[in-house]
């Protein structure tokens, strides 16, 4: 078992390397050009070391999407990966890092459990898993959740208290706000979201859906003016998202579509796009420069294996042990043990 590190001035967390070795800074990256994306990176969750890149970023975006109302490892292919633990340790060494540019955490969407009973409404024990999942993601340092249409009925087993900022342009109800704006290292960075309207068939009763295009331009054309950068999320409305791009309205596009993948980044109109790993099994991290008057300057997109060579942040883990335990007893007194 690796030994944590003790704290150091690189960081609040010092995320342990691999077993037997020290903690040491970081090994600077060569810095990018003067322009252009210089697409994906690949890092293994034990490269931790190769945090903070000497790359004079502007702006750390990292980024999830589409837990599902799974805040633990999957049971993936070539071993578990993912988890809000392992996010959290990511996500702290990375805002401790020395010379650390400001730093945003965003859920993209799909991150709660949206699973009907028979009846149309949220399954028993729906509640109790979103409010594990939301306090994991709070714990974790995400600052705004998107709302995905899956995410209506869980913001129903919520009473609408997520206990951390929803966003959505298109979809309005109990918790959701249209944007947040969060001042991350002297910039304003406004924060709004889309999803898919869905079937007018199938009913979402105390939320209103709208047209994502539609709606996504109205609160941009309102937020632009307020602030600095505009990121907006989007889960499941890919080409809504490309036609709000190309208005020239937004400065990030993360986009979650059930993406397995490792894409490289792309330049729509004004704005820098990357796609988030589904079930977050790899965090995504955006580095992005800007030049005179907002024009994109360079990106760099990384995205970090959260594999069991990235050990949990501690007081994360302690959280999600607790968790599984509640949840397991859950499980067993609704179907039966397993």
């Amino acid at each position: 078992m690796p030994t944590p590190c003790p704290r150091t001035s690189l960081s609040a967390l010092c995320v342990a390397l691999l077993a037997g070795t020290a903690c040491r800074p970081p090994e600077p990256l060569a810095a990018p050009p003067a322009a252009g994306l210089q697409g994906v990176e690949l890092v293994e969750g034990r490269l931790v070391e190769r945090l903070a890149p000497q790359d004079n970023a502007q702006l750390v975006i990292l980024y999830g999407a589409e837990e599902r109302g799974d805040p633990f490892p999957c049971g993936c292919e070539g071993g578990a990966k993912g988890g809000l633990a392992r996010q959290a340790a990511y996500a702290a060494a990375t805002r401790g890092a020395e010379n650390s540019p400001p730093v945003l955490h965003v859920n993209a969407g799909g991150w709660s459990l949206d699973a009907p009973g028979f009846d149309g409404a949220p399954r028993a024990d729906a509640p109790l898993t979103n409010q594990w999942m939301t306090a994991g993601l709070k714990a974790a340092g995400v600052q705004v959740l998107n709302l995905g249409y899956g995410d209506i009925m869980g913001m129903r087993s919520l009473a609408g208290e997520a206990g951390l900022p929803v966003v959505s342009a298109n979809i309005s109800g109990p918790g959701v706000l249209p944007h947040h704006i969060v001042v991350v290292g002297g910039l304003r960075v406004g924060v709004t979201g889309i999803t898919a309207e869905g079937s007018p068939a199938v009913p979402t009763p105390g939320y209103t859906r709208a047209d994502p295009y539609r709606a996504g331009k109205a609160a941009l054309l309102r937020l632009r003016p307020e602030v600095d950068r505009v990121v907006l999320l989007s889960q499941g409305a890919t080409e809504h998202a490309r036609r709000l791009a190309d208005d020239g309205l937004v400065d990030v596009v993360i986009d979650a579509n059930t993406h397995h993948g490792t894409y490289q980044p792309l330049q729509v109109g004004r704005a820098i796009w990357v796609r988030a790993v589904f079930q977050t099994e790899r965090i995504g991290e955006l580095r992005v420069g800007w030049g005179a008057e907002g024009s994109l300057a360079w990106a760099l997109d990384r995205k970090v294996q959260l594999d069991d060579k990235l050990p949990d942040e501690p007081e994360v883990g302690r959280l999600m042990r607790a968790a599984k335990h509640e949840l397991s007893a859950a499980s067993a007194a609704l179907f039966g043990p397993r």
